[in-house]
């Protein structure tokens, strides 16, 4: 039987978020995605081109503080009773989940830049067009929905859906923690290749430290990725991200109108440690010039669609920033983990049960991850928008039909995939 697919509609569920019991009346809706700005209180978004999913409350809900900037998953205006402030989407810089005793939690996910400010004391503003979504990407791989049917064929090229911070992807984490009860902000998701691994299978990274003794960078939160392609180093995730560094097999090329060759080829793509602006601290990586450097550069990318364009200049920025810093080459610890859900619904491919344990959001960091078992292991980038090899079933084995390989797409970023 052909599974139901994901569409807009309004099912509800009600979850535990960071600690806070949401009322049934605030379930967050599954799969949509709030594409206006909320509020006039939060922060200002940046210029960065916006291609962020979230989730939003089922109704407009007041609070006594302030929202982050852009889109964000709680209302504008203040959250739940007794709290401040709002979750934002990709990096802990925006607006902060106030406490009743007004401490606060690191703000979750704030996607791209947000800025987010904490606000003032006044009541919330209402939900923006929760359901306003471009029509034309439902069901062919963009923003909505995540969740298509078997795969189809397809077309020559790795899907952007795939990129680390692509729009499915980041709601894909989000929705994860809400069904299994994770902090949300625990994970985030992507694809990567480890030589001899099992195509589609999953596993958990905690990261260390860069590899080069040079960088003085912080590492970033833990990572559940799913296997994708064959080849690369041995005893390294080669991690899929917007510009990661083009391989053995180069096709970006034929998929973008322009696709700048800085850092080309095997030379790791656009990456922070090599922009002067960036320097080799934290504080430098953070640093506003670093971000401008960094964006000018990704901003060269032009797809030849509006989303390909935008899905890859932001996964090119955010893996590049302070906090988000996977675009390096790390030392990790590793275990594979049980595929999440919604992962499994953005990549196509569902192996059958077996004995792999669950992913564990408390592993998150290194003395963590050696307690459980994990072991060591590095991380390189790539992009090179090849057809990979999970994506062809007689490469997969244990799938669980009809799921039997991962996506592939055109050059416009739309995926082939069967009716349901």
């Amino acid at each position: 039987m052909t599974p139901t697919a994901r569409t807009s509609s309004k099912r509800l569920r009600c979850a535990l978020v960071l600690g806070l019991l949401l009322a049934p009346s605030a379930c967050l809706k599954e799969n949509q995605r709030n594409t206006a700005q909320v509020g006039a209180d939060g922060g200002k978004d940046s210029a960065l081109p916006d291609t962020r999913p979230d989730q939003a409350p089922d109704v407009p809900i007041t609070g006594s503080g302030g929202a982050g900037g852009g889109n964000v998953i709680i209302g504008s205006g203040g959250s739940a009773p007794s709290t401040g402030g709002s979750i934002s989407a990709v990096d802990a810089a925006g607006g902060s989940l106030g406490t009743v005793d007004g401490g606060s939690i690191d703000g979750g996910f704030q996607a791209v830049d947000g800025g987010g400010g904490t606000g003032g004391g006044g009541t919330g503003g209402a939900d923006a067009a929760v359901d306003t979504v471009n029509p034309a990407l439902l069901g062919i791989g963009g923003f909505a929905p995540y969740k298509l049917g078997p795969r189809n064929g397809g077309g020559p090229f790795y899907c952007p859906r795939m990129m680390l911070f692509s729009p499915e992807m980041n709601q894909a984490a989000v929705d994860d923690a809400v069904r299994y009860g994770w902090p949300v902000g625990s994970f985030y998701y992507g694809v990567a290749t480890l030589n001899n691994a099992d195509c589609c299978t999953c596993w958990q990274l905690v990261f260390d430290r860069p590899e080069n003794s040079g960088l003085k960078y912080e590492s970033p939160r833990p990572l559940i990725i799913q296997m994708f392609n064959s080849g690369g180093n041995d005893g390294a995730f080669d991690i899929y991200m917007g510009k990661g560094g083009l391989g053995a097999v180069p096709r970006c090329p034929e998929m973008y109108q322009n696709f700048p060759m800085v850092g080309e080829n095997f030379g790791g793509g656009i990456r922070a440690s090599s922009i002067a602006a960036c320097g080799k601290t934290q504080a430098t990586l953070a640093a506003q010039a670093c971000l401008d450097a960094v964006t000018k550069a990704c901003n060269e990318i032009v797809g030849k669609s509006q989303y390909v364009t935008d899905v890859t200049r932001n996964s090119c920025i955010v893996a590049n920033k302070a906090g988000t810093l996977y675009h390096e080459n790390f030392r990790v610890k590793a275990k594979r983990v049980e595929c999440p859900q919604a992962l499994i619904e953005v990549t196509g491919c569902k192996l059958k049960p077996g004995s792999d344990p669950k992913p564990d959001p408390a592993v998150q960091t290194v003395a963590q991850a050696q307690a459980a078992g994990f072991r060591d292991y590095s991380t390189t980038t790539m992009q090179d928008c090849s057809a990979a090899t999970c994506a062809w079933p007689e490469n997969v084995r244990n799938t669980e039909s009809p799921w039997t390989a991962q996506y592939l797409c055109d050059d416009q970023g739309k995926v082939n995939a069967k009716a349901n």
